[in-house]
């Protein structure tokens, strides 16, 4: 039988709004392009496979037959770090189609062009199963990428799974290696929440007590949780929108004002309560990881400002007022360091470890993050306290020349 070199290339990417809300043209990098060749129609023999580059390109060459073939390629979102499918009731969806030719080629250069899932086609590219599992496969691509270029240690330790379900309504559940997502549960946002259980999983020690949580309350979400459960699921919550702000560019999410922790339909009145609501503690990481947290104004006893809290332009304002630790220093807490007299990783398994247990721990492992500034942010985080930003930052700043907490004049409500 006469054969020839064939030659298949082209590129895939997918057009999504998820990450910024404004419609862009993601490429597909790492994704498992596999081609298949026919002499009668439907009956395929896979014929070779490669990844996508960085930019979503591929280009396969293959001696096969020099007979004219029908061509078919499909791409599978797959590797060593995580896989990505689709699931009805009754197909699950691991390969996508995203070419076949209708008659049978002679050329040996098959030039597929750009494929895009998210756009017309009566392929897989054109269906909203391709869109979805394109689009979260870029994202946790990503994700994954940025972390392992912050730092190495950040790597996810074993593969895991992200099943997209055609039903199951608002479900988002991660349990062993697996991310479940409900058909309603399709967002930015929660996406990156689940997969921020995953890498808690692989970056701390224990087993946090999500059974007896669940039983509590039918969820781990509720206004008493554990410390160690409610930790859990606000710092998930947090880094979900702080991955959205460090790599698509959203607006870095404030703490909130102590009129909403208060007004809430779970109200968080205390230090003691902010422990025990995952809102609680996405609010106080937030907080610690503000841009400038001597410029914040919570609204304590100078009106109500919303829902969130803002940082004051016109008011009191230090010149050497500094972030004390970004999202990045938040995972460092996570890890061990035994020469800063930390030798384990994040314990999950004790009841007692909370946001405040945590933020101790972070005192021994980021320097700016002082016990008098952990004194400090304490302060701010009581949501009965009337203590503003700008009343203890002396605590968390290097100024000498410091004006007190008495003697400057007070804010403006904004």
């Amino acid at each position: 039988m006469a054969k020839d070199y064939w030659t298949i290339h082209g590129s895939i990417c997918v057009k999504e709004s998820l990450t910024t809300t404004v419609t862009r043209y993601r490429d597909l990098e790492g994704v498992l392009i596999k081609v298949y060749g026919a002499t009668v129609k439907g009956v395929w023999k896979l014929w070779d496979s490669a990844r996508t580059d960085g930019e979503g390109r591929f280009n396969i060459v293959t001696l096969r037959s020099n007979k004219p073939h029908y061509i078919k390629i499909t791409a599978s979102f797959d590797n060593d770090d995580f896989y990505v499918y689709y699931h009805t009731i009754a197909v699950t969806y691991t390969e996508f189609t995203i070419f076949q030719t209708n008659s049978k080629r002679s050329d040996f250069d098959v030039d597929v062009g750009d494929l895009v899932f998210g756009s017309g086609s009566d392929l897989e590219l054109g269906k909203e199963r391709g869109y979805r599992t394109a689009t979260v496969w870029y994202m946790i691509k990503t994700v994954i990428s940025t972390l392992i270029n912050k730092d190495p240690r950040f790597e996810l330790k074993k593969k895991f799974y992200i099943i997209l379900h055609h039903y199951s309504g608002m479900l988002g559940w991660t349990h062993g290696r697996q991310i479940d997502l409900g058909y309603n549960s399709f967002d930015a946002v929660t996406i990156l929440h689940e997969f921020s259980h995953m890498w808690n999983y692989d970056h701390n020690k224990g087993t946090t007590n999500w059974p007896v949580a669940a039983c509590a309350g039918f969820s781990t979400h509720n206004h008493r949780e554990f410390k160690n459960v409610a930790f859990h699921e606000g710092f998930a919550q947090y880094s979900a929108y702080e991955l959205l702000h460090h790599i698509w560019k959203r607006e870095k999410r404030m703490p909130y004002s102590r009129l909403h922790l208060n007004n809430m339909s779970q109200p968080i009145m205390t230090l003691h309560s902010v422990e025990h609501d995952d809102d609680g503690v996405e609010h106080g990481l937030h907080l610690v990881t503000a841009v400038t947290p001597g410029k914040i104004h919570f609204g304590g006893g100078l009106g109500a400002i919303g829902t969130f809290a803002k940082y004051d332009e016109t008011g009191w304002d230090c010149p050497c007022c500094h972030h004390l630790m970004d999202y990045w220093d938040v995972l460092t807490v996570f890890l061990p360091n035994p020469s800063m007299g930390v030798p384990e990783f994040w314990n999950v398994t004790k009841n007692k470890n909370g946001l405040i247990a945590f933020l101790e721990r972070a005192t021994k492992l980021i320097s700016a993050y002082t016990q008098d500034a952990h004194t400090a942010i304490l302060e701010l985080l009581d949501p009965s306290s009337m203590v503003e930003g700008h009343m203890v930052c002396d605590k968390f700043c290097s100024c000498k020349d410091i004006v007190t907490a008495e003697t400057i004049t007070p804010l403006k409500p904004i």
